[in-house]
């Protein structure tokens, strides 16, 4: 901890650092070591979760594990649809999808 506090390297610098230097080294020389760049690729490997950590997987169900609810919109008034825009909209925010239409989705296709 004092390390880091009186700024020296975090062992994530370090370990990309000797990465960066053994793939550097490894390209000398008009040819290629190949058993440097395996050591740098390790190096990286080991290093990659911390800089691009992994996605969750993440299962999306309804409640109690249940399927998802869907409202049917499709038989709403206009006024109903209306109603519904005026007090949701606000809080979805426009997305930059409106293209120039900040009263909704624009005219249905008929």
């Amino acid at each position: 901890m004092q390390a880091i506090e009186a700024g020296g390297a975090l062992p994530l610098e370090i370990m990309l650092g000797a990465a960066r230097t053994l793939w550097a080294k490894a390209h000398e020389g008009g040819s290629i070591d190949l058993d440097m760049v395996e050591r740098a690729g390790s190096m990286a490997k080991d290093a990659a979760p911390y800089v691009h950590p992994r996605l969750a997987s993440v299962a999306h169900t309804g409640r109690d594990g249940g399927p998802i609810a869907v409202a049917d919109l499709s038989r709403l008034s206009n006024d109903q649809l209306a109603t519904l825009e005026s007090v949701f909209g606000p809080l979805a925010g426009s997305g930059g999808d409106d293209e120039g239409d900040p009263g909704g989705e624009g005219s249905a296709a008929s």
